[in-house]
């Protein structure tokens, strides 16, 4: 008898840690799940710097920045005009005579730090990290903090308005 009471509260008890460990699981995925705009908010940031900083491809403007986007870097205020002379102005020298033969290329890598979206509107902050390499050698990396304000234009975010920081190296 005080055997077979044993086993019944060894039973209960197993149920119960059963259902512990699945309330666990299902609270923990719910808990850590980030939301669906946040992650769009954070793959427009990263698409638009692999699509229009690493490809350099001018179609891409209209797609990741507002009519009235601003861009302050280094003491500096950039619009989409900007933007766009610059980028066909790398793509001149990239492809110039001198540089034909030669694979120059830009990777990004970024670890995002806090995004906020409010209805149709967003806040993110993030550190940036390029690596350039010239024919598979890497010749330079470059660190920012930035720190953007996006739009939802229909359904697609938006960048309005960029705020970028080199990080200086520590002495």
């Amino acid at each position: 008898m005080w055997t077979n009471c044993y086993f019944q509260i060894h039973l209960k008890f197993l149920q119960m840690k059963k259902v512990l460990v699945l309330t666990l699981l299902i609270f923990s995925s719910l808990v850590f799940t980030q939301p669906k705009e946040e992650i769009e908010i954070q793959t427009t940031i990263e698409s638009m710097f692999q699509n229009v900083f690493s490809d350099l491809d001018l179609s891409q403007i209209p797609r990741y920045f507002t009519e009235d986007f601003v861009l302050f870097e280094d003491g500096e205020i950039t619009d989409r005009e900007s933007i766009t002379q610059m980028i066909l102005n790398l793509k001149e020298q990239f492809e110039s005579e001198e540089n034909k033969d030669r694979n120059i290329e830009r990777r990004n890598s970024f670890e995002f730090l806090k995004t906020s979206v409010n209805g149709n509107s967003a806040w993110i902050y993030y550190k940036n990290s390029a690596i350039f390499t010239l024919n598979g050698m890497e010749i330079a990396e470059i660190n920012w903090l930035e720190n953007a304000y996006l739009q939802k234009e229909n359904k697609d975010w938006k960048i309005q308005f960029l705020h970028s920081s080199v990080v200086k190296e520590s002495k």
